[in-house]
């Protein structure tokens, strides 16, 4: 399975055009035209990345990155209308990691979602494998989970282990 991206736009047509966009990319993604259900999504997918609209009919984006941002570090490319200075200052200070305004090229989305996955690549390099809290250990390489020793949980799905 190649990398997951969730698309949160409440513009059918737009959410559909990034879609064909990605795919043609060999990209899997995912739908949300609300931030209700972008982040029912966000809290149980694996996703590699974000691409999101500001302006939805539930609520603010800048929300959704807030809360995104309690619990992970997910590239989010914000593609928005909103091209005031102040408010992709605020997008960028709240947790995005990049803004794009529309209309936008396409060629350009795509080259700023290669910046945020080279990005996160080296990120994940320097990431330790193995976590020690007093007597718990959490082995990321093995998937495998101790304390006192004794093995207590063993090849779990990461996602479901810091979200549950």
């Amino acid at each position: 399975m190649g990398l997951v991206f969730l698309i949160v736009e409440d513009d059918e047509k737009i959410r559909k055009f990034i879609n064909f966009s990605l795919k043609s990319q060999d990209y899997e993604c995912v739908e949300a035209a609300t931030g209700e259900k972008a982040l029912g999504i966000i809290a149980v997918e694996n996703l590699d990345a974000i691409i999101l609209d500001l302006g939805l009919p539930d609520m603010d984006g800048i929300d959704i990155i807030k809360q995104v941002r309690e619990f992970s570090d997910i590239p989010i490319i914000v593609v928005s209308a909103r091209d005031q200075d102040y408010e992709k200052v605020e997008a960028l200070d709240v947790g995005a990691d990049d803004y794009l305004t529309k209309p936008f090229s396409i060629k350009e989305l795509h080259a700023r979602i290669r910046v945020v996955l080279r990005h996160k690549k080296n990120k994940q390099e320097h990431v330790p494998i193995v976590f020690q809290v007093g007597e718990l250990e959490v082995n990321l390489e093995k998937h495998k989970v101790t304390l006192a020793g004794r093995e207590v949980l063993r090849q779990w799905n990461i996602t479901y282990l810091f979200y549950y």
